[in-house]
């Protein structure tokens, strides 16, 4: 069906701003319209005149029925959730989901074997600014 066939015949559901790659500078309408369980895309100009009106609409959405029956399907169904156990005395002090790390009281973490002290500063230099002047 062409694009004026589908603007005339069909039920505009929904308008929206278009963007047309090959022509920047103007602003275009879009129409998502249905007609017959097919969603088609029409584009107009800001006047309401019809683009191509004579070249083929393109489909968004073919069997627009069995897309709604779908979704009623979705809905009727339970959620499946599921909460999983998590063992306490295995997770203490680790960082889910990574296992190699361990925090330890004093404030250390273990990485793979190796003890690294996030608050200690010495490895920083004496001039070492948190916060960098950009005047």
């Amino acid at each position: 069906m062409t694009n004026q066939q589908v603007f005339n015949n069909g039920d505009v559901i929904e308008r929206f701003n278009y963007i047309n790659p090959l022509d920047f500078d103007n602003e275009y309408v879009g129409h998502l319209i249905q007609l017959n369980d097919v969603i088609y895309e029409v584009v107009c100009e800001q006047n309401g005149e019809i683009l191509h009106p004579s070249e083929n609409a393109r489909i968004v959405s073919n069997g627009l029925t069995e897309i709604y029956d779908y979704c009623d399907y979705l809905h009727d169904k339970p959620l499946n959730i599921s909460e999983p156990t998590i063992d306490e005395d295995k997770m203490k002090n680790k960082i889910y989901p990574y296992d190699e790390v361990d925090i330890l009281d004093n404030g250390n973490v273990i990485f793979n074997g190796t003890v690294i002290n996030i608050f200690d500063g010495t490895d920083m230099p004496d001039d070492f600014d948190f916060f960098e002047d950009i005047d």
